[in-house]
């Protein structure tokens, strides 16, 4: 019986003890995650063929040799984004190494005289058929039909340019340059 007892004493101790609360350290931690959107932006079409266009001519009245053709960006991000705009130098002669005309500084009327620049620049610009945001060679924001798109949405645009002075290099040639539409996250 004495057997019984303490065996009976040991079962009830144990029930005692996991009925207390356990001892542990003094914090805890979980491991959590997350997946950020990203930006994401498409173009098109991927290139653009302006044709033949003459040099601006500095003649009284005529007016800066224009060409643009529509484009479409579009946001396959699930987030709103805006768009940055650069462009490039503009090259010839089947390398893209040689430099035929420098993109100007962004024209800030388009009233002015592209001659007045002096030979070799020339201006590219994104925007609408009423609106252009002439480019730079850095981003800079673009405003307009080509901003603030939400998820999945297609904006409609144009992409322009200016053709240079007469007197600059590249006649008979080739010129090409390249437009870039960054997409940032809206604020």
């Amino acid at each position: 019986m004495k057997r019984l007892v303490v065996a009976a004493a040991v079962v009830v101790g144990a029930f005692v003890l996991l009925a207390l609360p356990a001892f542990s350290d003094n914090s805890g931690s979980v491991s959590a995650q997350v997946q950020v959107a990203s930006t994401c932006v498409t173009v098109a079409p991927a290139s653009i063929d302006f044709g033949t266009l003459p040099f601006t001519s500095s003649a009284s009245g005529s007016g800066p040799s224009l060409g643009s053709k529509p484009i479409t960006v579009t946001n396959c991000s699930p987030s709103s984004e805006n768009y940055l705009g650069s462009g490039t130098n503009a090259h010839g002669g089947g390398s893209t190494s040689t430099t035929v005309w420098t993109l100007t500084q962004p024209l800030v009327d388009i009233a002015t005289d592209p001659c007045d620049w002096g030979v070799n620049q020339y201006e590219a610009g994104l925007g609408s058929s009423s609106s252009v945001h002439w480019l730079g060679t850095t981003n800079s924001p673009l405003t307009g039909t080509l901003a603030s798109a939400t998820a999945g949405e297609v904006k409609s645009g144009t992409a322009a340019f200016i053709m240079p002075c007469q007197g600059s290099s590249g006649t008979g040639e080739v010129v090409g340059f390249s437009y870039t539409i960054t997409a940032v996250p809206s604020s």
